[in-house]
């Protein structure tokens, strides 16, 4: 399902684009003001393609589909035009504050990385039992599978990085491949070590 079809099930499921009074993103989820929540189907809603799930915050219906909701914002807004809250008008956006769209941002950063970390420690907890039943610490298998594990955490920065320009687009025009370079080469240096060897 790509975006615009997206877009048009969930204007269609929430009860048409007369039933939206505002709507506007942040990191993860599409916020949508009904006018009537009782057209809302949140079920339907649910089993759609690309749909993480859907929560109802007071008289906001939110949408949660995680880092590409921008693009299917922009889908929506072309079906019902510019909906965005006024100034001073009494959403939940507005009352969430400012920490409250930090940690979303930070939870929509980390979410893509989360199985990676949790592979990474894993691993790390199998090499400690592979070590309380005797593995050797200086073996090749040992190496192996701690440079596995470790891979993760060594490139934990740059991924972090281009999810969080993934977010914040005019920082992403400015991203040079340089900035990967600087951060890279001292680490790979010192894992190309001997020891590593």
């Amino acid at each position: 399902m790509d975006y615009k079809e997206l877009a048009e099930n969930c204007v269609r499921l929430v009860g048409g684009k007369d039933n939206i009074s505002t709507m506007a993103h942040c990191a993860t989820r599409l916020r949508l003001q009904l006018a009537d929540q009782s057209k809302a189907q949140i079920p339907e809603i649910e089993k759609l393609d690309r749909v993480l799930g859907v929560k109802e915050v007071g008289a906001q219906t939110q949408i949660i589909i995680g880092p590409n909701v921008p693009k299917v914002y922009k889908e929506v807004e072309k079906i019902v035009g510019d909906r965005k809250p006024v100034s001073g008008q009494n959403s939940e956006e507005e009352k969430t504050g400012r920490v409250a769209k930090l940690l979303d941002t930070i939870t929509g950063i980390f979410g893509p990385v989360i199985n990676a970390i949790t592979a990474g420690g894993m691993v790390k907890a199998f090499l400690l039992i592979l070590g309380l039943l005797g593995l050797s610490s200086t073996s090749q298998e040992y190496y192996i599978l701690n440079f596995i594990a470790d891979s993760v955490f060594y490139l934990l920065p740059i991924l972090l990085t281009v999810l969080f320009m993934s977010y914040v687009e005019k920082f992403a025009e400015r991203f040079s491949p340089n900035a990967v370079k600087a951060v890279l080469r001292p680490l790979l240096t010192w894992a190309s070590q001997p020891r590593w060897l």
